[in-house]
């Protein structure tokens, strides 16, 4: 199932490799087509004289206009093509993941063809955002845990020891503007990706981000209210009622 607004093409090595071959000009296609396809490897030369690659049609091009790359991803693939048109030259990597490391396999390919030595991969960013978000779900979950363990033990505290709400007009004065400020917030949250780009939802977030990225905004969610609510327990059941007859 697509992903709006991402467009992408079902397809395989051996597609790729004629897409490719179209491209260079290896592949033999209507004169119409060759025309078309060589302009979209042109870019707009007027303000690219610093730049080491430029747009074209979704082609990035060096300022010789004779190297070509392009990276698509969504996610559940990621692709990336590199062309050099000078030397009939192409690769094509092709992967069922979502990955910012296509890019560096390029390059590490295209070393290796010129007998280069290849670089060490990077970090992948997707990978990385899935471990530190693994790592805050986990200190959240302890946080979660012991706040858990607090209010437990502050309710069984109030029925040993008899404590009611010493000021119940005040009381529910600060419930109700504790919990509009703690609503107000989890509504800004919910609409973060709206104030972040126009459209934008947590539904279309969640495809592209990993799994603990959700995971670690719902137990923060649940923190806040928790924090809310052993708050207002320790402001308002304070008294003991022996002390207010």
């Amino acid at each position: 199932r697509g992903n709006t607004p991402s467009a992408y093409f079902i397809s395989n090595a051996e597609d790729m490799l004629r897409w490719m071959q179209i491209q260079m000009g290896i592949y033999n296609v209507p004169d119409i087509y060759q025309e078309l396809i060589s302009k979209s490897h042109v870019y707009d030369t007027s303000n690219s004289s610093e730049r080491k690659s430029n747009y074209a049609f979704g082609w990035q091009v060096d300022q010789s206009g004779k190297l070509l790359t392009s990276i698509g991803l969504n996610p559940n693939y990621t692709a990336g093509l590199y062309m050099d048109l000078e030397q009939d030259f192409g690769i094509c990597v092709m992967t069922n993941v979502s990955t910012g490391l296509v890019q560096d396999l390029l390059s590490n390919i295209n070393q290796l063809y010129h007998n280069n030595e290849p670089a060490d991969l990077s970090m992948d960013s997707i990978k990385l955002l899935d471990m530190l978000m693994t790592i805050f779900s986990l200190i959240l979950g302890i946080l979660l845990l012991i706040l858990g363990l607090l209010i437990r033990r502050r309710i069984v505290y109030i029925r040993m020891h008899g404590l009611i709400c010493a000021k119940r007009k005040m009381s529910k004065i600060i419930i109700i503007i504790s919990c509009f400020c703690v609503f107000f917030l989890i509504g800004q949250i919910f609409f973060l990706p709206g104030y972040i780009s126009e459209g934008l939802t947590w539904n279309t977030i969640s495809v592209w981000v990993p799994q603990s990225m959700i995971l670690c905004i719902m137990l923060f969610l649940l923190l806040i209210i928790l924090v809310w609510l052993y708050a207002i327990i320790l402001r308002c059941f304070n008294k003991n009622k022996t002390d207010m007859d």
